[in-house]
């Protein structure tokens, strides 16, 4: 049997956390831009009586995740309430906008985390 030694293999796998950090961040980053395009579709379709649930929208990045929501304590239940009839805006606004991006979150994501 042949020995041999290897050599390198510690810059190797280095490297490879390296490019694996990178891709992480490159990803996060995707997913903070398709985030922030969810939310301004969201905001087209959000009810409107006097502005402050589609200003009280947000998107947030933390270390792993990407955050997209409303901060008025009754955004949950205007987004729930399918009976009500709203002259401006819709129920399910950020569900909707979150399903309308489903490609665009993808080419995000495929455009900005290329392996």
């Amino acid at each position: 049997m042949a020995k041999g030694k290897v050599t390198g293999l510690e810059r190797v796998v280095n490297n490879l956390n390296k490019y694996a950090k990178k891709i992480e961040k490159d990803t996060l980053d995707g997913l903070f831009i398709a985030g922030l395009k969810v939310q301004r579709d969201a905001q087209k379709l959000v009810p409107v009586d006097t502005g402050n649930l589609k200003g009280s929208a947000y998107t947030t990045k933390g270390h792993t995740t990407v955050t997209i929501g409303f901060t008025a304590n009754y955004a949950i239940f205007v987004h729930e309430d399918m009976e009500a009839h709203h002259e401006v805006g819709q129920a399910k606004f950020l569900e909707v906008a979150l399903r309308n991006n489903q490609d665009e979150i993808i080419r995000i994501l495929q455009q900005r985390a290329k392996v």
